[in-house]
């Protein structure tokens, strides 16, 4: 993870989102692998709750949670993004290449589908696959 860490950057211009004539609300936000963070944890003072990914999990592939052994360095990206433990804690598919082949590690939610939803997902891979179902979703997605 360190070294893939080292690579990642934040593009601002990328992730720039309009909110003219629109209302935005939080649904789900989930610390993947680690445990939930109270609002007095959450980085600047922003009171955010960040929910054990747990109960999200869909189907027998619940992969392995796991913390970060190498520091964990915001180069760049405001601390106020997600606290420190929403970086350094994480979910993979487990040690075994074969296995992995076959290997998905789905999250379920429950939506309204007269609404629409930006999904934001921070997190470290190397190589991931985003479906959405009914939905057009990036193979290669940026990450940050």
């Amino acid at each position: 993870m360190g070294e893939v860490a080292q690579n990642l950057a934040w593009d601002a211009a990328a992730t720039t989102i309009s909110l003219d004539g629109i209302s935005i609300e939080a649904m789900y936000r989930l610390n993947v692998g680690g445990q939930y963070i109270s609002p007095t944890n959450d980085s600047e003072g922003l009171m955010r709750s960040w929910y054990d990914d747990t109960p999200y999990l869909f189907g027998a592939s619940l992969g392995v949670a796991n913390k970060a052994d190498v520091p964990v360095s915001y180069k760049g990206l405001p601390e106020y993004t997600a606290p420190l433990d929403v970086y350094s804690t994480f979910r993979f598919m487990g040690p075994n290449a074969n296995i992995n082949k076959n290997f998905n590690l789905t999250l379920t939610f429950q939506v309204d589908p007269n609404f629409m939803y930006l999904v934001r997902l921070h997190w470290c891979d190397t190589e991931m696959t985003i479906f959405v179902p009914e939905h057009t979703a990036e193979h290669e997605p940026a990450t940050l």
